[in-house]
């Protein structure tokens, strides 16, 4: 499994991008609703990319 992850590790560098989104702050106020209207955007361009390849 280490051969596995280090093989990624090298081409993508993996922790560097985890680190990064992991040290990012958060405001304590943020809920489910604080992040609603990036999720639709998300959910709406998955929809136009799939229907798009339809």
């Amino acid at each position: 499994l280490n051969k596995v992850y280090d093989w990624f590790e090298e081409r993508l560098e993996i922790q560097a991008i985890a680190d990064d989104i992991t040290s990012k702050y958060v405001p304590p106020h943020v809920n489910i609703f604080y992040c609603l209207g990036g999720i639709t955007l998300t959910c709406f361009l998955v929809q136009v990319a799939t229907g798009d390849l339809l």
